[in-house]
């Protein structure tokens, strides 16, 4: 019922709203924990040495402050979304089926889902060798920056061939779904073969 619906939606802000602010304060705790650290120095056998990136484990890393900043930015775009379809925005009702649609969604995930995807793909890179992790890091965004943007333009396609398949009458919707499908699938495979292959 509408009614339902609208409870999901007020549910969907709060918890995203959340989410948003606990990433943030996470990014913001790994930062300044870096830096704070990074600026001190230790006594190797009488030898001063200052800490360098290379010597950081992966949960005190400056990269891992990225993805989680960017799933910062998907909840806060998320809540935002959420907040107006909770007050009423973007519903309409289907000429073909008759049910109420709420184009909003659509639209928040055309901003979110590509962000989740650049931080899914950045939290999932290993990078075994700890004095390796800048260098590893750039070979990466050099091998991959390619993939990333056509995964990204997948995740695109498949909203948009979801959204046309929801308002198309007849058996053209499952032309449209059936597109979406494969390039859900195809993203899939890219993320378990690559991150997979990454370790």
């Amino acid at each position: 019922s509408s009614g339902t619906r609208h409870i999901v939606y007020w549910a969907g802000f709060i918890i995203l709203f959340l989410a948003a602010l606990q990433f943030y304060f996470r990014a913001t705790w790994i930062r300044k924990t870096f830096s704070n650290v990074a600026s001190q120095t230790k006594d190797l056998r009488g030898i001063t040495v200052k800490w360098t990136p290379e010597d950081f484990p992966d949960d005190l890393n400056i990269l891992s402050a990225y993805p989680t900043a960017l799933c910062s930015a998907a909840c806060l775009i998320a809540a935002v979304f959420y907040f107006i379809m909770a007050l009423g925005g973007g519903s309409y009702v289907s000429c073909c089926t008759g049910r109420e649609l709420n184009f909003l969604r659509y639209a928040d995930w055309l901003f979110t889902t590509p962000l989740l995807l650049v931080a899914a793909i950045q939290f999932g890179l290993r990078l075994p060798e700890l004095k390796a992790k800048l260098r590893r890091l750039e070979e990466y965004s050099i091998n991959n920056n390619n993939a990333v943007c056509f995964l990204v333009v997948l995740d695109i396609l498949m909203i948009l061939a979801g959204f046309v398949g929801a308002n198309t009458c007849g058996g053209l919707k499952w032309t449209f779904w059936g597109f979406a499908f494969i390039c859900f699938v195809s993203i899939l495979g890219f993320l378990f073969w690559n991150l997979r292959n990454a370790e």
